[in-house]
């Protein structure tokens, strides 16, 4: 028998092979459509992430003085975190 592609597709009986994973062509197609999306928003999220980070460290080494506000900003989050949280108890339990 001679060696051509047609011979190749009725060997592995490429039509029933389709046949039969049709479901799963369906499955990988709509499990395609949900993460696709949701990987370019992580993306972007992600990028957008990396650009603030990019620009804030940028400002504190043109701006070595605003690193003497870290405790006024932590005493602030600490007085926050005192007038409107919960207790750690109820927190951990």
């Amino acid at each position: 028998m001679r060696a051509t592609f047609r011979n190749l597709v009725d060997t592995l009986n490429v039509a029933a092979f389709v046949r039969d994973r049709h479901d799963h062509a369906i499955s990988v197609l709509r499990w395609a459509l949900i993460l696709l999306p949701m990987a370019a928003l992580v993306g972007t999220l992600c990028a957008a992430f990396l650009l603030s980070l990019d620009t804030v460290t940028r400002l504190r080494f043109a701006s070595p003085w605003l690193l003497y506000l870290l405790p006024v900003g932590g005493f602030v989050v600490g007085l926050l975190y005192h007038l409107t949280g919960r207790s750690w108890r109820a927190a951990t339990t």
